[in-house]
């Protein structure tokens, strides 16, 4: 019968396993967080005067596929358009579905531009 001494023991190290598993770890660390950069967005909300109505001054223009330009639910020219941004408004959003040429949304910007109202919302409407 055979019996065994202390060092003929079969005996498992630990540190090379610890060594390899640390590796793995800073490999699959560092590929996660490489690449990525943040985004950040500042926004600034609007102020509330009093509780639960926000100070909002705005124009709802909507936009046909034809270059129907409507305002208040009624059919407005460009001239007419300019006497509704004389009245003091501070965002405008411009609605307008996929089938409207650039073309009616440009000249509907360019008026904005020349007022000088930078506020602009564009607002694409998905058709049925």
């Amino acid at each position: 019968m055979k019996f065994y001494e202390k060092e003929d023991l079969p005996r498992i190290e630990v540190v090379p396993i610890v060594d390899v598993l640390l590796a793995v770890f800073l490999f699959l660390a560092v590929l996660a967080f490489s690449g990525k950069q943040l985004i950040s967005i500042m926004v600034s909300l609007p102020q509330v005067q009093e509780k639960g109505k926000a100070n909002l001054n705005f124009l709802n223009i909507e936009i046909t596929k034809n270059g129907t330009i409507i305002v208040d639910r009624k059919a407005v020219s460009l001239e007419d358009l300019q006497e509704y941004l004389n009245s003091n408004k501070t965002l405008v959003n411009i609605l307008a579905d996929k089938e409207t040429p650039y073309k009616f949304i440009a000249q509907v910007l360019a008026l904005l531009q020349k007022k000088k109202i930078s506020a602009v919302n564009l607002i694409l409407q998905s058709t049925p």
